[in-house]
């Protein structure tokens, strides 16, 4: 990879630094020929990184350092977001900036356990930026023009990535994992009696539906490889977004099939994903379809106003996932005015998917019921452009990786008529996606 060019636009941007009121980002965007598979591992040794890629796209991501990053604590924060715009200077016309992230069920709460270290949301553009589209690969090289600007700057960065975009095609030598202890937070027995309090509660008209989530967690030998797991999830769920962020030395990974929003101008398209089961005669269900329901008409109730066209389709479908069925229901429209995809989806989450109905009174509920913080699960995770828009997910398959301590997320919809045994068996069937990854590369000596 040549970087002559990139020196020599820096040379120049020096010598007459542009005029702008917004931060200023040199860009450069090399062709390379990459591995796919042999760059994971690379890329994971750096704290702040990231890969993502989406079912409709051929393009996956991997993004490591980062040029721009935000730390947010509060929703005051990330509703600030949006208006902090960039102004690229690139070497290709209409250059569009991508910030990844990803952000709390609740942004409203304290952090608690396991998440005490970890921002409530965190987004950054990579300073450098792989992205693998169907037959080509592009390198973009972000580097925020300030005081710390030079030519010697670039020249270190690329001597720093030298390994990654020129990498050791060696097999790679994994240590063998042994499972040493399973733990349910809460147990089992807590779980059902929080669902009779819940059913309890429904009785008495408190809410129509709260979501209760679990956490089954994993205590490994040694430390599980993070590329080895999403090498898996890549190779096993194509048909899901896969993602995974690494900060403060925590990896945030997941597979999920629940798209929250994508945005493109005007046009956007969402899904509601509510109702599981093994048996594909859900669609007949009666307390899926309840559950299903309540999120089709919060998605219709938040964008029917700001939509010149919404359509809802009639027929509801099945998404087969090998391991469980879930009901969904494909939504586009066209929004009246060009809102930025931020705004979306603050409004859009948490949907009663995740939350429960009515949805801050189902939050508040949660709180006191749960023990452990939900952190990044049930919120959203994806990316956003300079021009406001993007696409999020759900991140409801997901697990944080914590050196040897692995915590697997899954949650059930309690509804009038729920059966505590049935919603603790749903909860059991969703962790499979996310655990049979993780459980082709460990060994269980449990006795």
């Amino acid at each position: 990879m040549d970087i002559r060019l990139a020196k020599e636009r820096i040379k120049n941007i020096m010598a007459n630094k542009p005029d702008s009121k917004k931060p200023l980002l040199f860009r450069h965007i090399f062709k390379i020929n990459l591995n796919h598979d042999i760059i994971l591992s690379k890329i994971m040794l750096h704290d702040c990184s990231m890969y993502m890629k989406s079912p409709d796209t051929n393009n996956s991501y991997f993004g490591f350092q980062n040029a721009i990053e935000y730390k947010i604590n509060s929703k005051i924060e990330f509703d600030k977001l949006k208006k902090i715009k960039f102004e690229p200077i690139s070497n290709i016309k209409n250059d569009n900036i991508l910030i990844f992230g990803t952000s709390s069920f609740n942004m409203d709460t304290k952090a608690k356990f396991p998440w005490e270290e970890i921002p409530k949301a965190y987004f950054f553009i990579p300073k450098f930026l792989i992205t693998f589209s169907k037959k080509e690969c592009h390198l973009t090289y972000t580097l925020k023009i300030d005081n710390q600007f030079s030519e010697k700057k670039i020249l270190n960065d690329f001597q720093e990535i030298a390994p990654i975009i020129n990498p050791d095609k060696k097999n790679k030598c994994v240590q063998k994992i042994n499972l040493n202890k399973k733990s349910l937070l809460p147990d089992k027995e807590t779980y059902l009696k929080n669902v009779h309090r819940i059913l309890s509660d429904l009785e008495n008209k408190k809410y129509s539906k709260l979501v209760l989530s679990r956490i089954e967690k994993y205590t490994l030998s040694h430390n599980i490889p993070a590329d080895l797991i999403i090498d898996t999830i890549i190779k096993k769920h194509t048909n899901c977004f896969n993602f995974m962020i690494k900060k403060n030395n925590y990896y945030f990974i997941g597979s999920s099939p629940e798209e929250l929003i994508t945005l493109n101008k005007k046009n956007y398209f969402t899904k509601a994903l509510a109702g599981t089961s093994k048996k594909d005669t859900l669609i007949y269900n009666k307390k899926e379809l309840q559950e299903h329901e309540y999120v089709i008409e919060h998605i219709q109730k938040t964008l029917e106003p700001i939509s010149a066209r919404i359509d809802i389709r009639k027929n509801k479908k099945l998404l087969n996932l090998d391991y469980a069925y879930h009901l969904k229901t494909p939504i586009e429209g066209e929004l009246v005015k060009n809102n930025h995809i931020l705004d979306i989806l603050n409004d859009l989450y948490p949907t009663p998917a995740l939350a429960g109905s009515p949805i801050e009174e189902s939050k508040l509920n949660i709180q006191k019921i749960e023990e452990n913080d939900r952190g990044w699960f049930g919120g959203s995770v994806g990316f956003y452009t300079n021009n406001g828009n993007g696409k999020f997910y759900v991140p409801i398959r997901s697990c944080l990786v914590d050196k040897n301590e692995i915590y697997f997320y899954a949650g059930s919809g309690i509804v009038d008529g729920s059966n505590a045994k049935n919603e603790w068996d749903e909860t059991e069937i969703k962790l499979t996606h996310m655990k049979s990854v993780i459980d082709g590369l460990i060994q269980d000596n449990i006795n």
